[in-house]
């Protein structure tokens, strides 16, 4: 009898600590507020995170997926690291504004992806880490963007945030097209550096600055538009953009950097406006088809090796404004006939004129000013001393 009133005693104990246990098992339960659990609404699956909803999944079967700004009446806001993981299906998605954060490994694997608009490139909006476009797709630093962005991925439209960061784009290799907001207000340094697929870019009227390096080694683009805001080119802007043909400098812009269209062996012509008022070290060197080139009166100082080797350019009129004109600034430009040099200048560098065989230069000064340099026609080209422009 003893046993079986002692067994039936600890049975009771149990049955009771189960009953308690179960009736406090509330911890994901706030009186008032939703459970933080998953819900799957085909093609997404979506998670409570606070008081708006995060992306962290997909069913691997839809193409084309354009993910809601709302679920259930509250905004999604995010997208978590591996949501699109091996969604190798997946062809093109659009992404809300309300997103404002996407997590590193979001679409690694999407090697069938061809467009995407999204809020932002990186891991944030307006972020100042992480702005890599393959931070999304795996990768560590902008220089490994092309080892992890797909191959197939050729549109992008960017539809808000304020700038396009360091290496944002750099060495997307199959990118034909970005399209960015006018909510951009600068573009960084190698933002697009080696993109050899991109074939045009529009920069619009919002963007202020562009950094180095911005648009180096974009080997195919052949149409650039600048914005109407731009105050400087940046050096080596375009560097070796071997296939641009020409490009529209806006009135805004008051500096043309280092080595900016360096290399660009197919430009045909350009227009300096002027509002520019200085042409940096080897600016337009080795644009070799360089027919024509116009230097507006505002520009003070033409300098280093600036148009050296455009070998096409036949003729340059150097306007009154310009005081200075630095070393070898013209060097190798082996069709060139005809250069005029206002009496303003006080300045030139050795062998500006070196190796231009076909040159005859026309000077508003009477003699070789002082502050000329004596190597400054070192070819010994013809000079005609006390020209007047327009005779």
């Amino acid at each position: 009898m003893k046993k079986r009133i002692l067994l039936l005693t600890i049975l009771a104990l149990i049955l009771s600590a189960c009953f308690v246990l179960s009736s406090c098992d509330n911890s994901n339960i706030d009186e008032g507020k939703e459970p933080s659990t998953e819900y799957v609404t085909t093609p997404l699956v979506f998670e409570l995170n606070g008081d708006s909803y995060k992306v962290v999944g997909y069913d691997k079967k839809t193409a084309s997926v354009v993910i809601p700004s709302t679920y259930k009446g509250k905004n999604v806001t995010s997208i978590g690291a591996y949501a699109f993981w091996d969604c190798t299906g997946l062809t093109s998605i659009t992404i809300p504004d309300s997103v404002t954060s996407i997590g590193k490994n979001a679409f690694l694997g999407c090697n069938s992806l061809e467009s995407m608009s999204i809020p932002f490139a990186g891991a944030t909006l307006n972020g100042t880490s992480n702005t890599h476009f393959g931070y999304i797709f795996g990768a560590s630093s902008s220089r490994d963007n092309g080892d992890y962005v797909p191959s197939s991925l050729k549109e992008v439209i960017i539809t808000g945030g304020n700038s396009i960061g360091d290496g944002t784009f750099r060495n997307c290799t199959s990118l034909t097209s970005v399209t960015m907001p006018n909510s951009v207000t600068s573009i960084g340094n190698y933002a697009f550096s080696g993109c050899t697929s991109l074939t045009s870019i529009e920069i619009p009227n919002s963007v202020t600055s562009i950094g180095s390096f911005a648009f180096d080694g974009c080997t195919n683009l052949t149409s650039v538009t600048i914005g109407d805001s731009v105050t400087s080119i940046g050096n080596f802007e375009f560097y070796s953009c071997v296939s641009l043909t020409s490009v529209s400098i806006p009135n805004s812009v008051t500096s043309i950097g280092d080595s900016a269209f360096d290399g660009c062996t197919n430009l045909t012509s350009v227009t300096i406006p002027n509002s520019v008022t200085r042409i940096s070290n080897y600016a337009f060197s080795g644009c070799t088809s360089l027919t024509s080139v116009t230097i507006p009166n505002s520009v003070t100082r033409i300098s280093n090796y600036a148009f050296s080797g455009c070998t096409s350019l036949t003729s340059v009129e150097i306007p009154n404004s310009v005081t200075s004109i630095g070393d070898r600034a013209f060097y190798y430009c082996t069709n060139l006939t005809s250069v005029t040099i206002g009496d303003s200048v006080t300045s030139i560098g050795d062998w500006a004129f070196y190796y231009c065989k076909s040159l005859t230069i026309y000077c508003e000064a009477t003699s070789k000013p002082s502050g000329w340099s004596w190597g400054w026609n070192y070819s010994d080209c013809p000079v005609v001393w006390g020209y007047k422009q327009g005779n």
